[in-house]
């Protein structure tokens, strides 16, 4: 017997700025197996003037990038000003959490940090 999938997407969010665009969706894919097979996750759609590209994070990993993600707003706060102080004119410093450092390994997975 053939497996029914079921799909529920629901768009959280929305970025936009003139340069780069974000959308946050959250998705439940479901079939009647039983016992039924179910997978959560939100997906990611970015796009840029000359790029785009789509993320997914599963269920299991949502904590460790939501951590992520407050360690990097908690440290954009306290170090904001004075790496921005240290910058050259117009320059950029950016910021990361350590679940997004690679060391010397290439990346593969999507890095995501915070520019100040």
């Amino acid at each position: 017997m053939a497996r029914l999938i079921r799909e529920i997407q629901k768009e959280v969010v929305r970025l936009d700025s003139s340069d780069a665009h974000a959308v946050v969706t959250a998705l439940i894919l479901g079939d009647t197996a039983q016992p039924p097979d179910r997978m959560r996750g939100i997906r990611i759609d970015l796009s840029g003037q000359a790029s785009k590209d789509e993320v997914y994070l599963g269920e299991e990993t949502l904590s460790a990038y939501k951590n992520a993600l407050e360690e990097i707003s908690q440290f954009t706060l306290v170090y904001r000003n004075p790496e921005r102080d240290k910058a050259a004119r117009g320059g950029t410093n950016y910021l990361g959490a350590r679940l997004f450092w690679y060391g010397d390994n290439a990346p593969r997975v999507h890095a995501l940090n915070a520019a100040t």
